[in-house]
């Protein structure tokens, strides 16, 4: 987290400039959608959550999931009214716990999940990913994971059977994430810009409301990292024209 950056005294165009040259510094920006958006504003638009919109477009809750590229990077130009509060999760923590409590489940979330693409991508390709993404996947010896519930279950739409087990690992993954010693939430203040690893970090957010006078307002970015040692597929890879990967 960097905070106090003076948001209020420049327009969004030139906070924007800003917040991506201090980026530039961490890792190189990397499209978001199948549009090539390089960031985008993270706000309410008035639009239902579901399988073919985006959360950032809505106010609703957004359960605990991982993003599309190694790390995303959030600068808050606007506050809501209420709610609207970022929290965070050690995927680790989840990854031991799932050893501990149910050694059962490991194997499930090991062979992962079937992904919907959300419509980002091209007609005539296939709307989900083409093989499952493992929750829980190793690289180098480093553990890396991928989660989004929500994905997993709307892919069904598009014809994929899930198994009992998987139900039964998705329920334990999110009563897992929802224990509050697991949990650490952040109001984002003006100024504030939050940066997190999606390899080794999730994230959520609780619902909110603007009125008249606070609207929350965040910029995006998906950053990649030269020093990553993953080379799987990732979520950025089922949003994003990146030739060769998803067919």
């Amino acid at each position: 987290m960097i905070g106090g950056f003076p948001v209020d005294r420049y327009s969004r165009d030139e906070n924007l400039i800003a917040y991506a040259g201090l980026s530039a510094h961490i890792g190189r920006i990397v499209d978001q959608s199948y549009a090539g958006a390089m960031i985008v504003d993270v706000k309410d638009q008035g639009v239902e959550y579901n399988a073919l919109t985006r959360g950032y477009n809505t106010s609703a809750r957004l359960l605990f999931h991982t993003d599309g590229a190694c790390l995303t990077g959030l600068m808050c130009l606007g506050v809501p009214a209420e709610g609207g509060l970022s929290v965070l999760a050690s995927s680790g923590t989840v990854h031991n716990l799932v050893l501990v409590e149910r050694p059962d489940l490991h194997a499930v979330l090991r062979c992962g999940f079937h992904h919907h693409r959300r419509g980002e991508h091209a007609p005539g390709e296939m709307p989900i990913s083409p093989e499952p993404i493992p929750v829980f996947a190793y690289c180098d010896g480093l553990m890396h994971c991928t989660y989004d519930r929500n994905q997993a279950l709307w892919a069904q739409e598009a014809g994929v059977v899930m198994a009992p087990e998987q139900f039964e690992a998705l329920a334990y993954m999110d009563a897992a994430l929802s224990r509050p010693e697991l949990q650490l939430h952040m109001g984002l203040q003006l100024g504030d810009i939050q940066y997190a690893n999606n390899f080794t970090v999730l994230h959520a957010r609780t619902a909110y409301r603007d009125d008249a006078r606070r609207q929350r307002h965040l910029l995006r970015i998906w950053l990649e990292t030269a020093h990553s040692r993953w080379h799987g597929l990732t979520m950025r890879d089922l949003y994003t024209r990146r030739v060769g990967t998803v067919a």
